[in-house]
């Protein structure tokens, strides 16, 4: 870890979205890559974790574990004296006034005293849980993992699982291909790759699924002929 606090925030987010799961949103030639927890909630957890941490207690420190279930992000110190749990998220107090003014004026906290409400609409849009927080001696906050985000997910060895849409599977590398065909039938291998970004041997290979599967076809020779459509589950998702 670095020894600087903004440094720190970074590398506990960079950890968390390199270890949690993505799942792809495909409406046109572009992918998505959508984070299963979302990224705003995470980062407000990590900025709130290193703003309100007890300094003093030594040995102790901000804790950003993964669990299969949940991710839990951790600061010794508990809440400031004044806040309970029945005005928790409603008054805002600051433990160390110094460094929240930093991470302010330099946009790492947008609008003081809105993190936990941040937190809740982050994943209130996103359709996930809301974060549970424990405010007693080390403050908590929860995220659960959801492992049932539609769409395809990679997951940490990067790994695909195609989504089932009426009765074929489909990768989002040949969804993007089909997409591809769809709007230009003589789009050509070299252009599929740089579209895909994977290597001209793969796209090859998903051409080649794709014709198994009946959904394409060539028409004419290699050079000088077309693609044909002949079923697209996903053109009208």
């Amino acid at each position: 870890m670095n020894n600087n606090i903004t440094g720190n925030i970074d590398e506990a987010l960079a950890f968390l979205k390199r270890h949690l799961n993505i799942s792809y949103k495909i409406e046109s030639l572009r992918r998505e890559n959508i984070l299963e927890l979302p990224e705003d909630a995470l980062r407000e957890a990590i900025v709130n974790a290193v703003c309100h941490r007890n300094y003093f207690e030594k040995g102790a420190r901000v804790m950003v574990e993964i669990f299969d279930d949940r991710v839990e992000i951790t600061n010794p110190g508990g809440v400031c004296k004044g806040i309970t749990s029945k005005n928790f998220g409603k008054i805002s107090l600051t433990r160390n006034s110094l460094i929240a003014s930093m991470l302010y004026r330099i946009d790492y906290i947008e609008q003081m005293g809105t993190g936990i409400l941040r937190m809740k609409n982050a994943t209130e849009i996103a359709n996930v849980a809301e974060p549970k927080f424990d405010l007693h001696d080390f403050f908590k906050v929860t995220f659960a993992r959801n492992q049932t985000n539609h769409g395809d997910k990679v997951g940490e060895k990067g790994t695909e699982k195609g989504t089932e849409k009426g009765t074929e599977k489909i990768t989002p590398n040949q969804q993007l291909i089909l997409n591809s065909i769809t709007q230009n039938t003589h789009v050509t291998i070299e252009e599929l790759t740089g579209i895909v970004g994977i290597a001209a041997s793969k796209v090859k290979e998903n051409l080649s699924k794709l014709k198994s599967k009946g959904m394409i076809e060539r028409v004419g020779a290699a050079k000088g002929g077309y693609w044909r459509v002949k079923a697209n589950p996903f053109s009208n998702a």
